[in-house]
């Protein structure tokens, strides 16, 4: 099990790194007094270790914790715990590719993120549903099962009810 998290890092305020990372906007009071890089990485959560770690630019959406240099470290097994968002979602399918799982904690309910297609297709047994995600016309679907966690929504490749049931993910998600 990883968890992926991200946060901005102040950085000294250099000609390369206004160039490398720029100031990001803060809102009501302009832009940050020091250059700010994203760090991203996910972490084992059984050791604790971080396992990869990628510094950029911030992202448009704050909190995005998954960038394509994080997702090389993925192996067939793992299951990726994080704070999903719109830009996340696209990234299921290469995450998918890679063999490994995800626990996603989607946002407040009812909403959904504004990209993403979860048309109710099965309602299973212990209150969880099967749905075709599909994020983008181009996006392949892939069957995920989403878990309401009050005053979230959880979001899983975890299909199989009965091999990976709700109660177990959601307590799962809140050791993150």
């Amino acid at each position: 099990m990883l968890a992926a998290d991200a946060t901005a890092l102040g950085v000294p305020d250099t000609p390369e790194d206004r160039a490398r990372y720029g100031y990001p906007a803060i809102t009501g009071a302009g832009s940050a007094a020091l250059p700010q890089a994203h760090l991203a990485a996910p972490a084992d959560c059984g050791t604790h270790a971080i396992t990869r770690a990628a510094l950029g630019r911030p992202p448009a959406e704050m909190g995005h914790a998954l960038t394509n240099d994080l997702l090389a470290a993925l192996t067939r097994g793992d299951l990726l715990l994080a704070d999903c968002g719109s830009a996340d979602l696209e990234l299921l399918s290469a995450i998918r590719a890679a063999g490994a799982d995800v626990l996603w904690r989607a946002g407040p309910l009812p909403p959904l993120p504004e990209s993403a297609a979860l048309p109710e297709r099965t309602v299973l047994p212990d209150g969880s549903c099967l749905c075709d995600l599909r994020c983008g016309p181009a996006r392949p679907r892939t069957e995920v099962r989403v878990l309401d966690d009050p005053p979230h929504r959880l979001i899983t490749t975890l299909v199989d009810h009965e091999a990976h049931p709700a109660p177990v993910l959601r307590a799962l998600y809140r050791e993150r």
